[in-house]
This record gives structure tokens, sequence and C-alpha cells, in this order.
């Protein structure tokens, strides 16, 4: 565990803030705020001012995050954020030894090849014409 804080306000877990000390489960809940804007364009928490926003990351409840989900989010991507966004460090995705493989099952990833992809040898989906 560790007790240092770095990173932008907005994406650092509850733990990081309340300094309850914290580890690499930390880092998934990271992942779930990045994932939750890359789809949606904006931060599932969001406050100009910093007390604000530290109120809205940790006034929810215990298990999941207080996060509005737009309608037409596939639910794939919903199971998976909420997965990651649970308050409680020992229930998010990420705090058990095998969730990296339930993660690498998980439907919102498909079934990509992982050895490849590890390899830098994973073709991209995504053609670009110049």
């Amino acid at each position: 565990r560790t007790f240092s804080m770095k990173g932008t306000l907005f994406a650092m877990a509850p733990e990081v803030i309340l300094k309850q000390g914290h580890n690499h489960v930390a880092d998934f809940w990271s992942f779930g705020v990045l994932m939750y804007e890359l789809l949606t364009g904006v931060p599932p928490f969001y406050a100009s001012d910093k007390q604000e926003l530290k109120r809205m990351i940790l006034g929810m409840s215990m298990r999941r995050a207080d996060v509005a989900y737009p309608p037409n989010m596939p639910t794939a991507s919903r199971m998976l954020l909420q997965q990651l966004l649970m308050r409680d460090p020992t229930l998010r995705l990420g705090a058990r030894r095998q969730d990296i493989a339930l993660m690498k099952v998980h439907p919102f990833f498909g079934r990509p090849d992982w050895d490849l992809l590890l390899r830098r040898q994973l073709a991209s989906p995504l053609k670009h014409s110049v």
C-alpha cells in the first residue's frame, strides 16, 4: 500500500482522495474514469470547484458510483464501467487475482488475441486512408 497522491483529481479513486492507502486497484478506478470519458466525451464526475468534485466522487453509495450513463450506452460498456467504478476497492474489478482473466473475456473487449496484442502484432481494426 502507498499513501502518495499523484494525478488528476477527477480520475482519483475514493481511497486515494481519503488518504486511506491504496494499491493497484486505484488504477482500475482511473481506467474506468478514462473509459467513461472516451465513450461519452465527458468525465463521469465534474465540478469547477475541487471540494465539490471530491464530494461528487465520495458522496456515492459504498458499492456503485453515482454515475449517469447515457441511455444509448451499450450494455457491455455499462457493465464494465459499473465494475470499475465501485467505490469499495475490495469489490472493484481488478481487486481479485482472477479479475484480469475475467476482464480479458468481458464482452466489451470482444475476443482479441491478447498474446498478439502484448507482442504489438495485433492488426488495428481501423483502416485509415491518406
